[in-house]
């Protein structure tokens, strides 16, 4: 997967990646982003999007999350 979510210079300044996970388990997809929102910034709540429900965040440790899941729900 690749995404446009980072300027050059958060690459530069972090170099560090971008963890995705897509799923078609609504809940345990919820409970995933929620226990990592624990002490995270949360840039983008889950809400639904065209393509399914999407939020990301980063983590307490400054690693950075997407999740995704599919309209099948």
């Amino acid at each position: 997967m690749a995404s446009d979510m980072s300027t050059p210079e958060q690459l530069i300044r972090s170099g560090a990646i971008t963890l995705s996970v897509s799923s078609d388990d609504l809940a345990a997809t919820r409970a995933a982003f929620d226990k990592l929102a624990v002490g995270a910034n949360v840039t983008n709540q889950r809400k639904e999007e065209f393509f399914g429900i999407y939020g990301d965040l980063t983590d307490k440790y400054g690693v950075s999350w997407m999740f995704a899941v599919g309209n099948a729900q």
